[in-house]
């Protein structure tokens, strides 16, 4: 009834001290970043509105599922997506690459193809970038990109700012290892606050060969760049 309940990670048991019809409203969180103390309810995903359910003291009523989807008029058109099912990937090595990124069709997360990065002693550094135009993404707005993903070793996301004077290198986030597919939610909107000078942005992904490897892989799928 428009009252907050609170935030609980399901499966819960949630208390409510009222009876009667009540309209009861679900919102779904993430973990910012992939970090688990900072959860947030995220903003492009639509809440669950308006379940009438009759309440009885002392009784305890099941909700089995919910389908949660994202909210009508999200920007998906205007920006970056990429899930590797087509003919050409809009994902490039840059020139400082020592390694080459390729389509991976045994280790897939969703579809048919997923995208490989692999380095090893032999070539120890992968750089790989969206088009070299970048995408305009605009400050004060709530920017994020959504990844399916899994490596062996941790890889490096990074922004480059095209400015007037030149591309500026914006560290984002540090991606752990996980053996088993993982989704994450990364909040880009501070990182294009604090460069508002910047025309346009690229996303940048950085694998360096982990001290006394021989081999580092990174499977990726499903990728956004999502803005309201």
């Amino acid at each position: 009834n428009g009252n907050y309940l609170g935030t609980f990670e399901l499966p819960a048991r949630i208390p409510i001290l009222t009876k009667g019809k009540n309209n009861i409203t679900f919102g779904a969180g993430i973990q910012v970043n992939g970090i688990a103390s900072t959860r947030d309810a995220y903003p492009f995903y639509k809440f669950i509105d308006s379940l009438g359910m009759e309440l009885t003291p002392g009784e305890v009523k099941s909700i089995d599922s919910l389908t949660v989807n994202y909210f009508p008029g999200l920007d998906f058109a205007g920006f970056w997506m990429e899930d590797f099912e087509g003919a050409s990937i809009s994902l490039d090595t840059t020139d400082e690459s020592l390694a080459n990124i390729e389509i991976e069709s045994a280790v897939v997360f969703e579809g048919q193809h997923s995208l490989r990065l692999e380095v090893t002693t032999d070539r120890p550094m992968l750089v790989c970038a969206t088009p070299d135009a970048g995408e305009f993404l605009s400050v004060g707005k709530d920017i994020y990109l959504e990844m399916n993903y899994r490596c062996t070793q941790s890889f490096q996301i990074n922004l480059s700012a095209f400015t007037f004077s030149g591309p500026r290198v914006v560290p984002v986030i540090k991606v752990n290892p996980k053996a088993d597919w993982n989704k994450i939610y990364i909040r880009l909107n501070p990182y294009i606050n604090a460069n508002g000078d910047a025309s346009r942005f690229q996303l940048v992904f950085y694998l360096n060969l982990a001290d006394g490897a021989t081999q580092g892989l990174v499977y990726l799928d499903n990728l956004k760049l999502i803005t309201n």
